[in-house]
């Protein structure tokens, strides 16, 4: 029986006109399409050309797009620069993507790194299962005009962006240019149907409380740790409020983080 070679996926090369003509890289795209590499060329004509060959490969599934050219070309394939938001707490710390605090925070600045590369997002939830011993809710009221909650939480996720660590869609409705945070909280009544489902695949339980807001404040009676994307932060008194638009940022096209 005749062995069966993996098919490879696509690739669309664009180039500038002017390296249209290049002996050594029509050599080179032939060499590449001898070995069974299926690889498509686009020339640039006039501006704007390359940006609607990166939107035409997105849309039939095309994996690598290849940038030939120079600055302007490589710059037009990537896609302009967005206005993406981020959070400062306390007014001298930020984030980008999420606060976590929480038994949950525990666990992933715990988690060892070998499991951690050995088994990905899993790793959080064996790790956690290993450490219930240790489950401790955090008490603490959160609160803002026309919103407060109050009581002991097992999470707290915060999100510019809507995964926490090992990819847990934390946050799914967050988006990063809203001008919003999506807060969500896991309190500690039935603690374990909950922790399973957030850790595992996100879902969200009855439970469970999300909200959407500009800006919160977070008080403790005894000391808490939010982590900042990845960064650890103690204290009582956290205030967390969203920047509009504070940074740009080269995003995928059709990115789901996009308002």
């Amino acid at each position: 029986m005749e062995a069966q070679v993996p098919k490879q996926s696509a690739s669309l090369l664009i180039l500038n006109g002017k390296s249209a003509g290049n002996g050594e890289l029509r050599q080179a795209v032939n060499y590449y399409r001898q070995e069974g590499y299926p690889l498509f060329v686009r020339v640039t004509w006039e501006h704007g050309d390359a940006q609607r060959y990166v939107a035409e490969a997105v849309e039939r599934g095309v994996a690598t797009v290849i940038a030939g050219g120079g600055d302007g070309t490589i710059n037009e394939v990537a896609g302009k620069p967005v206005p993406i938001d981020i959070a400062q707490v306390n007014n001298d710390r930020f984030f980008i993507n999420m606060a976590t605090g929480g038994f949950g925070t525990r666990i992933t600045t715990e988690t060892p790194e070998k499991l951690k590369s050995a088994l990905g997002g899993a790793s959080y939830f064996i790790h956690g299962l290993l450490r219930m011993d240790t489950l401790k809710a955090d008490s603490c009221e959160i609160r803002r005009p026309g919103f407060h909650w109050q009581g002991d939480a097992l999470v707290i996720g915060i999100g510019n962006g809507r995964l926490a660590g090992g990819g847990q869609a934390l946050c799914p409705g967050a988006l990063i240019n809203d001008g919003r945070l999506q807060l969500r909280i896991i309190a500690s009544e039935e603690w374990l149907p909950t922790l399973i489902n957030s850790l595992s695949n996100g879902d969200d339980q009855p439970q469970s409380l999300s909200a959407s807001l500009s800006w919160l404040q977070v008080d403790a009676p005894n000391e808490i740790i939010f982590n900042l994307d990845g960064e650890p932060l103690r204290g009582r008194q956290f205030h967390i409020t969203v920047i509009p638009a504070a940074l740009t940022c080269r995003l995928p096209p059709q990115c789901p983080l996009l308002a």
